[in-house]
């Protein structure tokens, strides 16, 4: 959770802005937060998740807030905080976050166009809030079809391998295109040995609900210099095929 916190809230540091490290931070919470979002029907709070989710039409993405004036008192009771205390905490949370969302992603957590509904809590109960939430949820396009959570699954599979293939030393400084569809993932690119090609495809398919890994990853060697295929794998063309070993459900047409 910290990880997650200083990824998504905290202002970004020099450093991540010359060095990978936050390419990697956001792709991991990229991967955590469609991975929950496959499951359906749940609630998601912060981390950018309206930003992530944005392409998903049936997500309902919701921002509460509140003036100063109410937001700093209640901090002062919340944590016992004196008042400058609260209002340096609020103005300095609210600065990196806005900075972090910024850096991420470039926009502004303010705009309320990133948002289905915009509930202000000066006057709303926590109680009629939940009410109008409920209400614009019964409304037909936020129901969730079968199709609606495949496309949210292939999204979580395509993340997922991408944090996957970052968090490997060997195929971490790889140029690899994931596409899936159908719980089908697909790799291009190029790459320069054999052995970075097999690990690429042995990492996804591994990855739980990959129902098969099709590889078009290519390289320099010549076609003798080729390892012999695994169990599970398949040869069409300069195409392979896995099996994967995510225990994925099979589909039948």
């Amino acid at each position: 959770m910290t990880t997650l916190t200083h990824a998504t809230e905290e202002k970004p540091t020099l450093w991540e802005h010359l060095t990978d490290t936050q390419r990697r931070y956001v792709t991991y919470v990229e991967a955590t937060i469609l991975q929950m979002a496959a499951r359906d029907n749940v609630v998601l709070a912060g981390r950018a998740s309206t930003i992530v989710l944005s392409g998903l039409s049936h997500v309902l993405r919701v921002r509460i807030t509140a003036s100063e004036r109410v937001r700093v008192d209640r901090l002062e009771h919340r944590h016992e905080l004196v008042h400058q205390a609260a209002v340096d905490y609020m103005r300095r949370s609210d600065r990196e976050r806005a900075a972090r969302v910024k850096f991420m992603y470039g926009v502004d957590v303010e705009n309320p166009l990133l948002y289905d509904l915009v509930l202000n809590t000066d006057h709303l109960s926590i109680g009629r809030c939940v009410a109008v939430i409920r209400e614009a949820l019964r409304e037909d396009r936020f129901q969730s079809t079968e199709d609606l959570r495949r496309t949210t699954l292939d999204l979580s599979l395509v993340a997922q391998a991408k944090a996957a293939l970052l968090a490997n030393p060997m195929t971490r400084p790889l140029s690899l295109v994931v596409e899936c569809g159908d719980s089908v993932v697909t790799l291009g690119g190029s790459v320069g040995t054999p052995a970075e090609r097999r690990t690429a495809e042995e990492i996804v398919a591994r990855i739980l609900d990959v129902r098969k890994v099709v590889s078009r990853i290519h390289g320099p060697w010549p076609r003798g210099d080729e390892e012999e295929l695994s169990h599970g794998q398949f040869r069409h063309g300069d195409e392979r095929s896995w099996g994967g070993y995510g225990h994925g459900k099979e589909r039948r047409d």
